[in-house]
């Protein structure tokens, strides 16, 4: 039996890039580099990672890091 001629083939595109993670440590030193948690989920956002990354790497919930990206900074903050 042959394919009816109609039918297409899907290609799923996979990617091979793999996960980076912290440990605790290098998360919150990284954390005490940038001088608090706030400022170092939105350095990593500005960098182009997404928010569940970020939650990984800085071993934080999603939920925090997404007000974080919701919240817009205070004046003089």
């Amino acid at each position: 039996m042959s394919k009816p001629k109609n039918e297409t083939a899907v290609v799923v595109e996979q990617t091979t890039e793999a996960k980076v993670t912290w440990t605790k440590e290098q998360a919150d030193q990284f954390i005490k580099d940038k001088g608090g948690v706030s400022k170092a989920i939105r350095s990593l956002l500005a960098e182009g990672k997404e928010r569940g990354e970020v939650a990984r790497l800085l071993h934080k919930r999603y939920q925090h890091v997404r007000n974080v990206a919701l919240t817009p900074i205070k004046k003089g903050a």
